[in-house]
C-alpha cells in the first residue's frame, strides 16, 4: 500500500513539474510572439521633413549709426563722441523715432600709437598721439518711408558711419503660425506620396517635431562713409522670406 502511494506521489510531481514548464512554454511563447508583433508594428515607419517658404513684405529696418571722435585725451575724444551722438539722438527723436527704439550697442576707447617704420635703424618705439572714440546707435524704423531720413539726419549731426541696415519683421507671430502650418502639409503631402509608392496607406501621424523658423531678413551691404546725405542710396527690397521646416513620423 505504501508502494502505491509513494508511485502515486511521484506520478503527481512529475505531472506538476511537466505542467509548469508547459505553463512557461505558453507565457515564454506569447512574449515571444509579442515582442515580434512590437518590432513590426516599429518597422512600419515612415519618417519624412516638410518644409516651407512664405515671401512677405517686410514693415521695419534697424540701422546701425557710428560715431569716431579722436582727441588728445581719451576725456577729449569720448566728449567728442558723446556730443555727436546726443545730438543724432535729438534729430531723430524730433523726426518721430521712438526713445525704445534706439539702443546702444558699441563703445570703445583706445589708445592711438604712431609706429616706427619696420626699416628703421632704431628699435620699434610706439609712440602715443592720442585716443579714438567709437560708439555705434541702433536705430529701429517702423515706417519704412523714413528710412532715408534717419539716415539724412544722422549724417548731417555728425555720424560718420552707417554700419548696416537690415529690414525684417516686427511680429512674426502669425507669419510663424502660416509657416509651420504649410510645413506640416507639406510633410503630410510627401508620407502619403512614399506610401503610395510602396504600396500601403498612412494610418497615422505618430510624432512630430518643429526643426525651425528662419523669419528672413534683407541686410543692406555696408555703406562707404560720406558727409553728405545718404538716404538716396537706400535700396528697398522687395520681399524677405520666412522659412520653417518640421519633421513628421507616420505609421502604416
Amino acid at each position: 500500500m505504501r508502494y502505491r502511494v509513494r508511485i502515486l506521489a511521484v506520478v503527481l510531481a512529475v505531472a506538476v513539474l511537466l505542467g509548469g514548464v508547459w505553463v512557461t512554454a505558453i507565457v515564454r511563447g506569447g512574449a515571444t510572439r509579442t515582442a515580434a508583433a512590437s518590432d513590426f508594428d516599429q518597422s512600419r515607419r515612415i519618417s519624412v521633413t516638410g518644409t516651407a517658404e512664405i515671401m512677405i513684405e517686410p514693415n521695419m529696418a534697424q540701422i546701425t549709426v557710428g560715431v569716431q571722435s579722436e582727441g588728445a585725451t581719451g576725456t577729449e575724444a569720448q566728449g567728442k563722441s558723446d556730443a555727436v551722438m546726443s545730438a543724432i539722438v535729438v534729430k531723430l527723436l524730433a523726426s518721430g523715432i521712438r526713445q525704445g527704439d534706439l539702443k546702444t550697442v558699441g563703445f570703445s576707447l583706445y589708445p592711438v600709437y604712431d609706429y616706427r617704420p619696420y626699416d628703421s635703424k632704431e628699435p620699434p618705439v610706439l609712440t602715443p598721439i592720442g585716443f579714438r572714440s567709437s560708439q555705434r546707435l541702433q536705430v529701429t524704423v517702423r515706417d519704412l518711408a523714413k528710412v532715408g531720413a534717419v539716415i539724412d539726419e544722422s549724417v548731417k549731426a555728425g555720424a560718420n558711419a552707417i554700419e548696416d541696415i537690415t529690414f525684417g519683421l516686427s511680429d512674426t507671430a502669425e507669419v510663424r503660425k502660416q509657416a509651420l502650418s504649410k510645413a506640416v502639409a507639406d510633410a503630410m503631402a510627401k508620407a502619403d506620396v512614399i506610401a503610395q509608392a510602396m504600396g500601403v496607406k498612412v494610418v497615422e501621424i505618430t510624432s512630430v517635431q518643429e526643426q525651425g523658423v528662419d523669419y528672413g531678413y534683407y541686410k543692406v551691404p555696408a555703406m562707404a562713409e560720406r558727409a553728405d546725405g545718404m538716404g538716396g542710396a537706400v535700396s528697398m527690397p522687395g520681399e524677405v522670406t520666412v522659412r520653417a521646416s518640421i519633421g513628421m513620423v507616420v505609421r502604416y
